[in-house]
């Protein structure tokens, strides 16, 4: 969406190939890390993990991390924005 005006052609393009991508990813990885999971982990395992996974996403160490990362999201536009 990098420089797009929102609501133009270009914009539309440029959301339905994001989009497309991200859905090929998610595909991707339900056909093969997924699956690599099973493989890996016993029944038991995996649900060991997601339990720990659902407890760790309202832990404060989950909110942290997200706004670490949003943090650095914001930096990165702003250096973007300088440099055009």
């Amino acid at each position: 969406m990098h420089a797009a005006a929102i609501g133009t052609p270009e914009f539309a393009g440029r959301t339905k190939v994001f989009g497309e991508l991200i859905d090929h990813h998610a595909k991707e990885e339900e056909n093969t890390m997924f699956k690599m999971a099973r493989k890996l982990f016993t029944t038991e395992e995996r649900s060991l993990l997601d339990e720990d996974y659902e407890a760790w996403k309202s832990s404060d160490a989950a909110k942290d991390a997200l706004a670490a990362e949003k943090a650095k999201a914001n930096v990165k536009a702003v250096v973007k924005a300088s440099k055009n």
